[in-house]
């Protein structure tokens, strides 16, 4: 320590504040070309991934749509592992639905009222294509005209007019009382728009009509 008068200064602290904020901050570590590339890969492979990912799903929600439950299943379980935890939480609740729809059709059917009563609770459950399904089998036993008509009506739901039509000739022919259970059928009225169904409707005209 030295005394008064030796000449030597002591540094202001403002001096130190300029020197301290002054000081050079450290470079960022620039990464080699190569692990650039990797990284970018990368990050393309994840969006990549994420988009397949979003795809298959979506395959399977139109299986599901389609009452194909077996197929939906198996794509939804597999979409469950996949890159978008969204995607994997939806696809998990979806198979499971698919696996109880599938149990539930899985009761043992014999007859053809089995499988005409069967058909019915789909035709509720708006599944038409499995109701069509369950209706042939019925019919491969024999000809019934409240069978037929059910057919008709599903056919009429999947917008195949032309098998509709037919089929609901052939019922009315076999039970004409079949015209008056289509006309007060709720689920037959949203077909009546069709011209060539509401003329199969109509009223049988004799000779002198």
């Amino acid at each position: 320590m030295r005394g008064a008068g030796s000449g030597w200064v002591a540094p202001a602290p403002t001096d130190l504040l300029v020197k301290l904020e002054t000081k050079e901050a450290p470079e960022e570590i620039a990464l080699p070309p190569v692990m650039k590339k990797a990284v970018k890969q990368s990050e393309t492979n994840v969006a990549r991934d994420r988009r397949a990912h979003t795809e298959q799903f979506a395959e399977a929600m139109k299986y599901f749509h389609q009452g194909s439950f077996e197929r939906a299943a198996r794509l939804f379980e597999e979409a469950a592992t996949g890159a978008h935890i969204g995607v994997n939480e939806s696809a998990q609740m979806y198979a499971r639905m698919c696996r109880q729809r599938l149990e539930q059709a899985s009761v043992e059917l014999k007859t053809p009222e089995d499988y005409y009563n069967y058909a019915v609770g789909l035709i509720n459950a708006r599944r038409f294509r499995e109701a069509r399904e369950s209706l042939e089998k019925a019919l491969a036993a024999g000809q019934q005209a409240h069978m037929v008509y059910a057919l008709a009506l599903v056919e009429g739901h999947l917008g195949s007019m032309d098998a509709a039509v037919t089929h609901l000739r052939q019922a009315i022919q076999m039970d004409p009382s079949v015209r008056g259970l289509a006309r007060s059928d709720p689920d037959f009225a949203p077909l009546l728009s069709n011209a060539r169904l509401r003329e199969a409707l109509a009223p049988a005209q004799g000779p002198g009509d």
